[in-house]
């Protein structure tokens, strides 16, 4: 019998933790609450022994009975092993059901030896619920939600920043317009804006063509003509553009033309803003992106999903990794007479293969 307001313990020499019970019934009688102090099961006093495996057998082997109780309060040692072994045990319980608590020494046993029985009360009263990542209770994220929002990195362009507020981490933008209308050259133009007038690090993925033919891109803005084009231009022209751009350092090119997966992509994009300080990526383009998916084990052959997996793929590197990604898209073809190239108005539904390009993105 447990007087009220009491805890007691019995402590195994071969076992690794204490297991108490508080919600035992009452006993109208007696006066006093009732129950059983039921052994743990014992433990191999082996070094080699897997603290989590043997934690989560034993509760197993009892589940019925630890899931007859409305709250089960998980008081294991507190080093690593110990707090791993607990979040085991409360992943094979139902939901909502395990909290967790956190001691002052190392485990139950040292705290009654040391006289804090009161402490150690306290600690099962205050065992916190265990929740699945990612499950926040809105009383927590103020330091979020009351953040001075800022306008990001100035464009080039002013009507851009009055839209845009400039480039922000963890935003994913689309660029999209007709073929041959000049979505790869406003790329460059972005990315010299960030890279040369600002001192950025930028990372540029242009699949369909050659990072040569980048380069020239980019040195073309400083040079003032194109580069890429028959002209006059000095070796001592081009060693100057080279100097004022891809000479400063801040620009990653990928070497590779055409069609890669977006899981080896997501890779090489994390290694730039991980390893390399980038702030800014460009992509060029999705649909020659998605092409490389291999088709038939994930989606199917199916552009359509493709595209959504893909898309949610940037998205989530995105939020990870607070990078402002630019991805470019094409649209698919108009069935009107001028098209887009002629002028035809551009609309959300005119997107290529998925809709997910237009939800997922910021703008």
């Amino acid at each position: 019998a447990i007087d009220v307001g009491m805890i007691i313990a019995k402590e195994v020499p071969t076992a690794k933790c204490i297991i108490y019970w508080l919600s035992i019934p009452w006993d109208s009688k007696t006066k006093y609450r009732k129950g059983t102090v039921i052994k743990p099961p014992p433990i191999p006093n082996n070094p080699a022994t897997k603290p989590t495996r043997t934690a989560v057998k034993a509760i197993k082997k009892n589940i019925e009975f630890v899931e007859g109780f409305d709250e089960v309060v998980l008081m294991f040692d507190m080093d690593d092993k110990g707090q791993d072994a607990a979040r085991n045990v409360s992943d094979i319980l139902t939901p909502g059901k395990a909290s967790i608590a956190s001691l002052t020494l190392k485990d139950a046993s040292e705290m009654l030896m040391a006289g804090m029985v009161k402490e150690l009360s306290t600690a099962v009263f205050n065992a916190q619920k265990v929740r699945p990542d990612g499950i926040i209770n809105g009383k927590e994220i103020w330091n979020e939600v009351s953040r001075t929002l800022e306008s990001g990195s100035p464009y080039p362009w002013s009507k851009w920043n009055a839209c845009l507020y400039g480039a922000r981490p963890r935003e994913l933008l689309v660029i999209t317009a007709g073929s041959g209308v000049g979505k790869s050259t406003i790329c460059c133009e972005i990315a010299h804006q960030f890279g040369v007038e600002q001192g950025k690090k930028v990372g540029y993925v242009a699949l369909e063509e050659s990072i040569g033919r980048t380069g020239q891109r980019l040195m073309s803005i400083a040079a003032g003509f194109p580069l890429h084009l028959p002209n006059e231009a000095t070796v001592a022209n081009k060693k100057s553009a080279f100097d004022a751009t891809l000479g400063t350092g801040n620009f990653f090119l990928y070497d590779h033309f055409g069609s890669i997966d977006s899981k080896n992509l997501i890779r090489k994009l994390n290694y730039m803003v991980a390893a390399l300080g980038v702030e800014i990526i460009i992509l060029d383009h999705l649909s020659i992106l998605v092409s490389g998916l291999e088709a038939e084990s994930l989606v199917g052959g199916d552009e359509r999903k493709a595209i959504d997996y893909t898309m949610t793929e940037l998205r989530s590197f995105c939020e990870r990794t607070n990078v402002c990604l630019f991805v470019v898209s094409h649209l698919r073809r108009s069935q009107s007479e001028k098209g887009h190239e002629g002028g035809e108005k551009v609309y959300l539904s005119h997107l290529r293969g998925s809709q997910a390009i237009a939800h997922l993105a910021d703008a």
